[in-house]
């Protein structure tokens, strides 16, 4: 089994999603682990649906999950977005579709990327909208295409606040990537911090190192990103400038998606490539220091 994220609702109720290895039918694929005293016990499951990649707070109805389809998975797997009200008790499908990153501001409205990797290479991904809380959604132009890159995450915090992860991956553990702001409900963009971008001003405030992957914010301007090839950065002044925290470690530490509850109390999921294990993790400084609240056998 594989976890993928972990999201808490408060200061002791938490989930974590992941996938385990479908077995001839292409809807049991995914598992939940729930704990109700901050981490210390976990209870997992397993839910009904593809395997889960990605998990985000819907205020006012509950918890998101992305449930993704792999080249490995049986031949009829169908992706899209669940939803649980009661932390992973229950699910049901929001809408069918393939999604990569997901980002809803209350029970209503949201943005998403849709698609993700493609198995021949390269990556498709489509700016999606939505205001009925994700049961339909609207493609809009993704504000990447004019720095050439692909959008890989999605964070907005109100309606009209957002930020967006790009990228394109160079190779030899580095790649270009900007982080794009907007103030206006997408109306338009600035770019706020970029690497390897001739076109955006504000060059060299993101890490040269890994792949971007993903992007979370608070509404104080207090930020993570995350990277393939093991790099965490993190920021304070709305995404202009960043810096390196843990866990990651490059080709070390790689985590996966970071949730912030606030802008103090985080979580993630990492592999620790050195100790063979996935962590569940948790930090209450802002990415500074985090605790193991659980190590997860590749047999829970």
């Amino acid at each position: 089994m594989t976890v993928t994220g972990v999201l808490f609702v408060d200061g002791i109720h938490g989930i974590a999603v992941g996938r385990v290895p479908a077995k001839g039918d292409s809807d049991l694929g995914a598992v939940t682990w729930a704990t109700d005293d901050g981490g210390k016990t976990w209870i997992h499951r397993l839910v009904t649906a593809p395997g889960f990649s990605f998990v985000a707070a819907q205020p006012g109805r509950g918890i998101v999950a992305i449930a993704d389809c792999d080249v490995n998975d049986p031949t009829g797997c169908h992706p899209g977005l669940f939803l649980t009200g009661d932390l992973g008790a229950s699910w049901h499908r929001l809408t069918s579709g393939r999604f990569s990153s997901v980002s809803f501001v209350d029970a209503s409205h949201g943005w998403a990327i849709e698609g993700g990797r493609v198995p021949a290479g390269g990556r498709i991904a489509r700016v999606a909208v939505t205001a009925d809380g994700g049961i339909s959604w609207t493609v809009r132009s993704t504000p990447c295409a004019r720095f050439h890159m692909d959008a890989v995450g999605v964070s907005f915090v109100t309606q009209s606040q957002g930020w967006f992860a790009c990228a394109y991956d160079v190779g030899a553990g580095a790649g270009a990537k900007a982080i794009l702001h907007t103030t206006n409900g997408g109306t338009a963009w600035s770019c706020v911090a970029s690497e390897l971008i001739p076109e955006c001003p504000n060059k060299d405030r993101i890490s040269y190192s890994g792949y971007l992957s993903g992007i979370a914010m608070r509404p104080s301007g207090t930020g993570a990103t995350w990277m393939d090839r093991g790099v965490t950065q993190k920021t304070i002044d709305g995404g202009s400038h960043w810096s390196d925290i843990p866990p990651a470690s490059f080709d070390g530490v790689f985590v996966d998606e970071v949730t912030l509850r606030t802008d103090t109390d985080w979580a993630t999921s990492a592999w620790d490539a050195d100790l063979q294990e996935q962590l569940i993790l948790s930090s209450s400084d802002a990415g500074q220091t985090w605790k193991t609240l659980a190590v997860v056998p590749s047999g829970q």
